[in-house]
C-alpha cells in the first residue's frame, strides 16, 4: 500500500511539474513578447487567450470566461472573434454580423440592441473564438500579474515537495519505532 501510495505521489507530482513548466514558459513567452516585440496580444502557436470582461456576449460567453482565440486565414459571418477595438484601445470579442468585403467586417456583440459603430479590418482580428472556458477568468487574470504568477509558482512547487518531505518524515518515524522496537527485545 505505501509503494502504491509513493508511485502515485510521484505521478502527481510529474504532471504538476510539467504543468508549472509549461506555464512559466507561457509566462515568460508572452511578457517577452509585449516588451521587447511590444505585442499588445502575443499568440503561442497562432492562440491567444483573453478574460472577459463585459456582458456584451451573454449567455454564451460570461464576464470571467476564458476565451481561447485561434488565428485564421478568413472568417465567416457569425464567427465570433476576438479583435483589437479601435475605439476603447482594447481587443473585443464579438460576433461578426456582416462581411463588408474580404478584409471589413460588421461586428456586434450577441448581448447589444445595435451594430459596433466601426468596421473592423481582417488584420486587427486576432482570431476566432474556439474554446470557452467558464469561470476562470479571475484565476487567470490572477496568474498573470507577478504576485499571483509567484504565489502560484510557491504553491505548485510546495505541493511538490511536501508529500516527499511527509514520506521521508513518516518513513524514519517508522524507522525509529522500529529500531526501538527491536532494541527493547
Amino acid at each position: 500500500m505505501h509503494k502504491l501510495l509513493h508511485i502515485l505521489i510521484k505521478t502527481i507530482q510529474g504532471i504538476l511539474l510539467c504543468l508549472l513548466a509549461l506555464l512559466l514558459v507561457v509566462n515568460v513567452y508572452t511578457v517577452v513578447r509585449r516588451v521587447f516585440y511590444h505585442e499588445e496580444m502575443p499568440t503561442v502557436f497562432g492562440f491567444a487567450s483573453a478574460v472577459v470582461v463585459s456582458g456584451s456576449m451573454e449567455p454564451e460567453i460570461s464576464v470571467g470566461d476564458v476565451v481561447i482565440v485561434k488565428s485564421q486565414n478568413d472568417y465567416a459571418l457569425k464567427d465570433v472573434v476576438m479583435f483589437y477595438n479601435p475605439s476603447s484601445g482594447d481587443y473585443t470579442t464579438h460576433r461578426i454580423v456582416e462581411r463588408v468585403d474580404d478584409s471589413l467586417f460588421r461586428t456586434c456583440g450577441d448581448n447589444n440592441d445595435s451594430n459596433d459603430p466601426f468596421l473592423v479590418a481582417k488584420e486587427d482580428v486576432v482570431g476566432k473564438v474556439v474554446l470557452v472556458v467558464p469561470f476562470v477568468g479571475t484565476l487567470m487574470s490572477y496568474v498573470q500579474n507577478p504576485v499571483g504568477f509567484v504565489v502560484i509558482l510557491v504553491l505548485g512547487v510546495a505541493i511538490i515537495f511536501l508529500p516527499d518531505l511527509i514520506l521521508r518524515r513518516r518513513d524514519k518515524t517508522g524507522e525509529k519505532e522500529e529500531n526501538s522496537d527491536s532494541k527493547e527485545e
